[in-house]
């Protein structure tokens, strides 16, 4: 039980003490009291138990439970290869869409196999005819209630991503051939890609279509070895809300308030690189995924955060 004493401070009875807390130390929009501290102890706790949340994140992520199999050379001959690709970029380019789940995204991939959607994606032979196709199959069979009517929305940036997938695999894959640190404008524009000589291939650009996406390619790339350069680091954190929420308390109060973006993922990485080093700040190369798993978990901040966080703002990313 609790008395209050003022606007900024309470006094607690634990055992037979009364213990002052000051409010403002445990307002979820206020830095914890020791950053550095307190990402330590997830770093910690993440290195012991990181492995049952990255199973659970691949079972309701993926329609088949974990990532699908990349290889490190594209080839568009390989429809399979081309399949898993086409997966991955969809499920990317899913994560500007808000009030979802990523239940959701895995079941609206899965109807696409079961229903056959995804082997007309997948084929670069086919033409427009049976794109069209796949609408009318679609709405042809919604009569009352319109299941997946928003991530059918997304069908330009499905064709697009289908359509050009040779390029834009081909300019995730080009990561690994940097020296240095770089932008990830010049990924997702293939045709700016100066890891190709004279030129990436010719291709619309994916920003836009991927948005935060962008950085969720490149982290499941990462985690899955397909890329292993550190480069890669900067751009594989997907700062969704919640995340940045868990960042905002840790220190990074400079994500508050902000749209998501793909260039927060370069702050993060530097922040994480200020208070734990190269060695811990990828967290076992799997990056954002403690702090998804804290933004999901009342007990988790209140064990890390000093707080509980409010509810996910349902308007966006």
């Amino acid at each position: 039980s609790f008395i209050p004493v003022d606007d900024e401070v309470h006094v607690d009875l634990v055992g037979q003490q009364w213990i002052q807390i000051n409010l403002e130390d445990v307002r979820w929009d206020r830095p914890v009291p020791d950053p550095q501290r307190a990402l330590e102890k997830i770093w910690i706790w993440w290195s012991k138990e990181g492995d049952r949340f990255v199973r659970r994140f691949n079972e309701r992520t993926y329609p088949e439970g974990k990532p699908p199999p990349l290889d490190r050379d594209f080839s568009d001959q390989d429809t399979l290869q081309r399949r898993n690709w086409l997966s991955l970029m969809m499920l990317a380019s899913l994560q500007t869409m808000g009030r979802t789940n990523p239940e959701q995204h895995r079941e609206f991939l899965r109807q696409c196999a079961q229903r056959g959607w995804m082997d007309v994606f997948a084929d670069p032979r086919l033409s427009a005819d049976r794109w069209i196709s796949v609408l009318e199959d679609y709405l042809g069979t919604q009569t009352y209630d319109i299941r997946f009517y928003h991530w059918m929305r997304q069908f330009v940036s499905i064709y697009q991503i289908a359509r050009w997938l040779p390029a834009y695999a081909r300019s995730f894959l080009a990561i690994d051939k940097y020296k240095k640190r770089f932008n990830l404008d010049q990924v997702t524009r293939p045709a700016m890609n100066s890891a190709f000589s004279g030129g990436g291939p010719s291709a619309p650009p994916l920003t836009r279509t991927l948005g935060i996406g962008a950085c969720f390619v490149v982290r499941e790339l990462v985690r899955t070895d397909v890329l292993q350069s550190e480069f890669t680091f900067d751009h594989a954190y997907v700062a969704v809300g919640r995340v940045r929420d868990v960042l905002a308390r840790l220190g990074m109060t400079s994500l508050q308030g902000e749209s998501a973006s793909y260039r927060h993922s370069r702050q993060i990485h530097n922040f994480l690189l200020d208070h734990l080093g190269p060695d811990k700040a990828h967290f076992n190369r799997c990056f954002d995924l403690p702090f998804l798993a804290i933004a999901e978990d009342s007990g988790l901040q209140t064990r890390f955060l000093g707080c509980q966080l409010p509810p996910p703002d349902e308007e966006g990313a």
